[in-house]
């Protein structure tokens, strides 16, 4: 597949972008009801600076922050600097990069698969994210979603980037730079960076490439270097140690707090500061770390209190995550239907993804052991929503690894005896080979 092939199916997924939200009226908007902590947080940065919680009603006092990853903030502040205030231009360049981010996605989806299966792989992974709604849909909020899918995209091709080639030691030390970069935008991918290192190792040739163990150790300290800044940052601040963001048990309080049985975002309506005046005034009282702690207590509470509870809660957003039925509980009046026709459409695409690689590995379609580390990829990411909370959003990000995984199943080149082999790839010309 040449690369003016991935250049034109990148170009239309800009311009589908970009088309949605012209179309719905959302370009150049910014949103005024929710998904606003990262606009909080580019705002207080540039009065303040420093990254102050977004929780906080009154933010006179400036207290610092560890709620959330520095790097997107960071990039707001930067372009409202620029630009102004949630002004017209300012918001619709973050959502020109959201898009951009999202057109990136599909060239580099495509040339991962390229690199793990075939030709027609990458053409069959490229039209699939093309027609993704969520990787479209959330390009018009001010959020990490479309340039953390994009990172996670980046890290798979970098971990496939060569077959049997002289990796060194020192390559996976920047891969482990690269890995520490992606949590400062978003850490949901560290419980799965050990599968990527070990996937990227087992691509090496074992009698020119580091050992396993060096390789290991390479990629760690290149993820701690990366985020060593951030982690001084916040100690110098609390006085404890904290992987990039202090909101954990937070969040597994909103996934087993009283109202994670209720229908649709009852749990955000009654515990989320933004949402609820109540826990808005109580963490301007106590102020964020202390609530944090606060949520923490509680969940470990609820959870012993009601393990069978919170078991059952796990599985059904585990459902949800891989079928797309968020907000679609028994629950609600209206059963297992979703609420609006947008939201259909995405669980039917969502459940039909599902569907066509739980139908690949069962048909055995594939024997290429890349479709084993994504598959393991895949689920070590989805569990961790599943014991917090589900938003169809956070399916996004691993959009890409989905369609890769899909692809490699159905249609990776296949030998004579009816195995899977991976092609040998020349990288500097991608269109010299079928």
């Amino acid at each position: 597949m040449h690369f003016r092939v991935y250049a034109a199916l990148s170009a239309a997924m800009f311009a589908a972008c970009i088309g949605l939200q012209i179309g719905k009226g959302t370009f150049g908007q910014s949103p005024k009801d929710r998904y606003r902590e990262y606009i909080i947080q580019g705002q207080r940065l540039l009065v303040h600076g420093t990254l102050v919680s977004p929780l906080v009603a009154d933010d006179s006092a400036a207290t610092p922050s560890t709620l959330m990853p520095p790097l997107y903030g960071l990039l707001v502040a930067g372009i409202y600097r620029t630009l102004g205030l949630e002004t017209m231009a300012a918001t619709a360049l973050l959502q020109c990069v959201n898009s951009l981010a999202a057109a990136a996605t599909v060239c580099l989806a495509a040339a991962t698969v390229r690199r793990i299966a075939s030709r027609r792989a990458a053409f069959a992974a490229s039209l699939l994210l093309l027609v993704n709604p969520t990787l479209i849909g959330f390009t018009e909020y001010i959020w990490d979603t479309s340039l953390f899918t994009l990172g996670v995209t980046l890290c798979t091709w970098w971990a496939v980037g060569r077959d049997a080639g002289p990796y060194t030691v020192r390559a996976f030390f920047f891969y482990g730079i690269l890995l520490g970069g992606l949590a400062l935008l978003n850490p949901a991918l560290t419980l799965a960076y050990p599968i990527l290192v070990l996937w990227m190792h087992g691509r090496c040739d074992a009698r020119r490439g580091p050992s396993r163990f060096a390789s290991a150790a390479a990629a760690t300290i290149g993820w701690a270097v990366a985020i060593a800044p951030w982690t001084i940052r916040n100690y110098a601040h609390f006085k404890e140690w904290t992987y990039i963001r202090n909101g954990l048990l937070h969040e597994v309080w909103m996934g087993v707090c009283p109202e994670a049985d209720a229908p649709g975002a009852s749990n955000f309506q009654a515990n989320f500061p933004l949402n609820n005046r109540v826990s808005r005034e109580r963490v301007g009282r106590i102020g964020e770390s202390a609530y944090l702690d606060e949520c923490g207590r509680k969940a470990i509470q609820a959870i012993s209190e009601g393990p069978a509870r919170y078991a059952r809660l796990v599985v059904l957003r585990l459902v949800d995550y891989w079928f797309g039925t968020v907000f679609t509980h028994p629950e609600n009046p209206r059963g297992w239907r979703p609420a609006s026709t947008g939201r259909a459409i995405v669980m039917v695409f969502l459940l039909a993804e599902t569907a066509a690689g739980i139908a690949g590995l069962l048909m055995r379609r594939s024997a290429l052991r890349d479709v084993y580390w994504l598959g393991a990829i895949l689920f070590i990411f989805s569990m961790v929503y599943a014991f917090t909370h589900v938003q169809v959003r956070f399916r996004a990000p691993i959009e890409p690894l989905v369609a890769l995984f899909i692809a490699a199943v159905w249609f990776a080149r296949r030998s004579a005896a009816g195995s899977t082999i991976p092609p040998a790839i020349d990288h500097t010309n991608w269109a010299a080979h079928d």
